[in-house]
C-alpha cells in the first residue's frame, strides 16, 4: 500500500496527512474547507487584507499541501480590509445606483483608501454571492447596487 502525505502548518497555511490516498484526500478536503472560512471569517472582521484562498499542490503524486496565497510574508496589514471599506461605502448608500468597478475604485480613492482593481472586483463579486449587493449588466459593462 502506498503512504500519501499532506502537510498542516496553520501560520503557514500548510496541511499535512499521512495514509492512503482516499484518507489523505478525505482530510485534506475538511482542512481546506476549515482554513477557507477562517479566511472568509477573517475578511469579515476586517483583518485580513487580501482575497481568501488556498492553492492545493501537489508533488510527485505523494504529498499535498495547500498553501495560503492571501498576503505576502513581509506585507504587514495596515488598516481596515477592502470588504470593510466597500461596506462602508454600502451603508452610506453609494450602492444606491448602479456603479461600474472605476466608479468604486475611484470612491475609495478620494477616501484615501485606494485598492487595487483586481481587489475591489474580487469582493464585489463575494459580496453579490453573500447576496450584499446585486449586480446588473449595463451598456456592456457590471454594476453593482443595493439588492
Amino acid at each position: 500500500m502506498t503512504n500519501f502525505k499532506a502537510s498542516i502548518n496553520a501560520k503557514e497555511g500548510i496541511v499535512e496527512l499521512e495514509g492512503s490516498e482516499q484518507f489523505v484526500s478525505k482530510y485534506l478536503d475538511k482542512f481546506e474547507q476549515m482554513l477557507q472560512q477562517a479566511l472568509e471569517t477573517e475578511d469579515v472582521n476586517g483583518t485580513n487584507s487580501g482575497q481568501p484562498g488556498e492553492t492545493p499542490t501537489k508533488s510527485s503524486g505523494q504529498r499535498t499541501s495547500t498553501k495560503r496565497t492571501t498576503k505576502s510574508p513581509g506585507k504587514k496589514n495596515t488598516g481596515p480590509s477592502c470588504r470593510s471599506r466597500i461596506r462602508e461605502l454600502k451603508d452610506d448608500s453609494f450602492f444606491k445606483k448602479p456603479q461600474k468597478l472605476g466608479n468604486v475604485e475611484e470612491k475609495l480613492q478620494e477616501l484615501a483608501t485606494p485598492y487595487e482593481g483586481k481587489h475591489i472586483s474580487a469582493v464585489l463579486g463575494r459580496m453579490v454571492k453573500a447576496k450584499e449587493l446585486r449586480r446588473i449588466k449595463q451598456d456592456g459593462a457590471w454594476t453593482y447596487m443595493n439588492p
